[in-house]
């Protein structure tokens, strides 16, 4: 039984600048990712991983080809359209954790959900909490967790709206070896425990042992290993 498309990339191309100066970040990329799958995307810094990860998340269009979430082409959508896809379909966990420094660990964790004016899952969120280690900490800033504890929310707000695809731009790269094994484990768990669909971007080659799958960016163009 084929597996279900989740992220399809077909022939995509991002260029910057013209002419003389014309950079090919990514150089004619076509890839599958299918549902439940976590797969790594591993290359040097310069070799395109990073736009990889924002076309794919809309956070930047291509200059030609297609990038299908679930069957919708996100590079013809309209701007509104765009982001309120991203949105409810698409969960983000960054390097820098991006939680908001005066929202509490909870109002971080709900706010995608809240800003579309829905109530969040009470029962998800319960489990949510417990499987990333955060029942107790609900009520505290930002500023009063560790690097490894905003990771974990960050993970938890991008599970909260059970996005198709979560993308996780060198997710341990400001954590220490302790921290960065407990999210890896932890994205292993967004796999295995909740169904989701995880593309990682790393330059750690070390991160990749427990991935499905290790595609290999170099110069805007990608392989499968």
């Amino acid at each position: 039984m084929e597996k279900e498309k989740v992220v399809e990339l077909v022939d995509v191309c991002r260029q910057y600048g013209e002419g003389e100066n014309v950079v090919n970040a990514l150089d004619h990329v076509s890839a599958v990712v299918s549902r439940g799958e976590f797969v790594a995307v591993v290359g040097a810094s310069g070799s395109g991983k990073s736009t990889l990860l924002n076309v794919c998340g809309g956070l930047d269009r291509p200059t030609s080809g297609g990038i299908y979430i679930e069957g919708t082409d996100i590079g013809k959508l309209a701007s509104d359209e765009l982001t309120e896809f991203r949105r409810k379909r698409i969960g983000f966990i960054f390097q820098n954790y991006n939680l908001i420094s005066v929202m509490s660990v909870y109002e971080n964790i709900v706010l995608p959900v809240q800003i579309g004016g829905h109530l969040e899952d009470k029962e998800l969120l319960g489990r949510i909490m417990d499987t990333l280690g955060l029942t107790g900490l609900e009520h505290r800033l930002p500023s009063e967790l560790s690097g490894g504890q905003q990771q974990r929310v960050a993970i938890a707000r991008a599970l909260i709206s059970t996005p198709a695809i979560i993308l996780a731009d060198e997710p341990t790269g400001n954590l220490d070896s302790s921290s960065t094994d407990d999210v890896m484990r932890l994205l292993t768990s967004a796999v295995r425990d909740f169904g989701q669909t995880v593309i990682m971007i790393t330059h750690n080659e070390a991160l990749t042992k427990d991935c499905d799958r290790i595609l290999n960016m170099k110069d805007g163009r990608l392989t499968e290993r």
